[in-house]
């Protein structure tokens, strides 16, 4: 087998392995995020309380905010420095009178993140409040995060 060498001035290194595939994240059901509000919907009628009309500012500001968590790798309710009273009305969802958030990081599945804030005192309490009318949700996915994927849940009322 004959070899090509080629001359340069240049020195060149030896290529290093190639970078590992991108991961790829877990598929979300076909109906996306919004299967939270199915599920919380279910929650809610199983309680005797009627559901939660989804509400595209309240999803902006949770995909949004979603987003953010993600992409930095926390799970908290400030950590764009904001309130949520302040993303949802920087998203349009204005002259609110009840506001509330739930958070979740680390589930691969829709059913396992509603599972977990229904075991939780104060997620459940959003869920379950009766004053709520209106919700939206957001996901985001971060294969750096121990977390992987991040599920915000806006609810209001107006």
């Amino acid at each position: 087998m004959r070899r090509a060498v080629a001359a340069t001035a240049t020195p060149v290194e030896q290529p290093t392995a190639p970078p590992p595939p991108t991961p790829v994240p877990p598929s979300p059901p076909v109906d996306g995020c919004d299967r939270i509000i199915a599920l919380v919907n279910q929650v809610r009628g199983d309680n005797g309380l009627p559901p939660l009309a989804p509400n595209a500012q309240l999803g902006a500001a949770a995909q949004q905010y979603a987003g953010f968590i993600a992409a930095n790798n926390v799970l908290t309710h400030t950590a764009d420095g904001r309130r949520l009273d302040a993303r949802a009305e920087a998203a349009g969802y204005t002259t609110w009178l009840a506001l509330g958030e739930n958070l979740a990081g680390g589930y691969d599945a829709f059913e396992d993140a509603v599972s977990a804030w229904m075991t939780s005192p104060g997620h459940r309490d959003n869920i379950l409040n009766p004053r709520f009318t209106e919700t939206g949700v957001g996901c985001a996915w971060n294969a750096d995060s121990r977390y992987g994927w991040f599920f915000v849940q806006e609810f209001g009322t107006r």
